[in-house]
């Protein structure tokens, strides 16, 4: 069985998908810890820090993948639906350079050496690749962007535009805030309803408020779509329960940075 695992590289630690990794995918989501720095990492540039700083952080992503900084590329996100392409020219949008992809909460691309940025801290980031490696995605899906399905965009992308069987593509969900922790209105809940039937992933409290399971409904939807079961890694880790390890808007509000998703071809 597979799973979405820590590693530790000079002293930084993030997660990988070890069945991204049997294919041969580049990628990892991040988290706060570095053993050497007395601050989090964090890879938003409106959060504090000097620009240098977060830069620095760019610089040990790029190590873990092996690609510079010059060439990762990142988007404005608006929890919304949206996947757009990347291509050469938009090397260094959103990080280097002042414009970036906008107002896309999904990237995809299918050529080399373009490393793909999502960003989250709560909101569950989603990578895809296919086992011959021909296209990548990264995918930002905030509740609203999830009961909006990007998911499925992404999907239908891959295999509209380029070429991807369905079976062969592959899945990381990475760490986001859990059933456990992510409460939300009878309001919003009603919203996933609209989806599908949500016993398996919505809980009623107490209180009328529900608890929804962020994971497990973009899983539905992936499954849904047609990717298999067995392509799809899913992390366990709750960003609002693990503060070691994660930035949590719900548990630190404007003060919380942001983690990255990368993934590379």
């Amino acid at each position: 069985m597979c799973a979405v695992l820590l590693r530790q590289k000079d002293g930084y630690h993030y997660l990988q998908s070890e069945l991204l990794n049997q294919y041969g995918i580049r990628h990892f989501f991040s988290t706060i810890k570095h053993d050497g720095l007395e601050r989090p990492v964090n890879f938003g540039f409106h959060y504090g820090e000097t620009r240098e700083e977060i830069l620095s952080h760019y610089r040990i992503a790029g190590e873990i993948l092996g690609e510079p900084v010059e060439r990762m590329v990142k988007s404005t996100q608006i929890h919304e639906a949206i996947v757009r392409d990347v291509e050469e020219a938009d090397c260094g949008k959103g990080i280097l350079r002042e414009s970036d992809i906008e107002n896309a909460d999904g990237l995809i691309c299918g050529e080399n050496h373009i490393p793909l940025v999502i960003f989250s801290a709560d909101c569950t980031p989603v990578l895809l690749a296919d086992k011959k490696n021909r296209a990548v995605c990264a995918v930002h899906a905030g509740w609203r962007g999830t009961v909006q399905k990007i998911a499925k965009n992404a999907v239908e992308k891959m295999y509209r535009e380029y070429g991807i069987p369905k079976e062969d593509i592959l899945c990381a969900i990475g760490p986001c805030i859990s059933k456990c922790c992510f409460e939300v209105s009878a309001e919003v809940a009603e919203e996933f309803e609209k989806l599908f039937p949500m016993e398996s992933f919505a809980e009623k409290k107490e209180n009328g408020k529900y608890h929804i399971d962020l994971k497990g409904v973009n899983r539905e939807i992936l499954l849904r779509e047609g990717v298999p079961e067995k392509n799809m890694d899913v992390s366990n880790d709750c960003t609002f329960c693990r503060e070691e390890l994660f930035y949590s808007f719900r548990r630190q509000g404007k003060e919380a940075g942001r983690m990255a998703a990368f993934i590379v071809r």
